[in-house]
């Protein structure tokens, strides 16, 4: 970070202490810093967890860090998942992903999986590894899949093949490019 980005930073934060202090609506405040700064919804989020983090600190005896974890994940779901259709959970950069029921595709050889996958975004290129795994859960291995062109909100459907002695699959990775 430069001399700069501290400049913004410590402006950001007098702004909203003077707004509170004053007690001006926090919405107005976080809508007009999100037009002048980019990165006024990190501010905001963090500002939003401190603040969580007192009211229940006051509601109840849990700790600081049971309260954050819950904080962070309400944050995650609002914010990241939003968007993320009904059965698949969210993987990350915009990527949902769901394991297809063993029902819905047949294997021609080997051991298959198949895995649906949505882009928020979209993706010029997609691409998916799975490590596989022995019945220690030792990572014995690996196999790919990928595909071109998903538009916005379309899903993908990859499937992984491979052959050999292993107890399942387990998803790695997805690239979104």
């Amino acid at each position: 970070m430069n001399r700069n980005h501290f400049f913004v930073l410590g402006g950001l934060f007098i702004f909203l202490c003077v707004g509170l202090l004053i007690q001006v609506d926090r919405q107005s405040i976080r809508e007009a810093l999100s037009e002048a700064f980019p990165l006024t919804d990190t501010l905001w989020t963090i500002f939003q967890i401190d603040e969580s983090i007192e009211d229940r600190r006051v509601e109840s005896n849990e700790s600081n860090d049971i309260i954050m974890e819950e904080i962070m994940e309400e944050i995650r779901r609002e914010k990241f998942s939003s968007w993320v259709p009904s059965g698949f959970k969210y993987f990350k950069n915009d990527i949902a992903y769901k394991w297809s029921d063993h029902s819905s595709f047949t294997c021609d050889y080997g051991s298959c999986q198949q895995i649906e996958i949505v882009s928020k975004n979209g993706c010029k290129s997609l691409y998916a590894e799975v490590n596989k795994l022995d019945s220690e859960n030792n990572n014995i291995g690996y196999t790919n899949a990928s595909t071109t062109n998903l538009a916005a909100g379309q899903k993908a459907l990859l499937m992984f093949r491979s052959t050999g002695d292993f107890k399942s699959f387990t998803l790695s990775e997805i690239s979104c490019y």
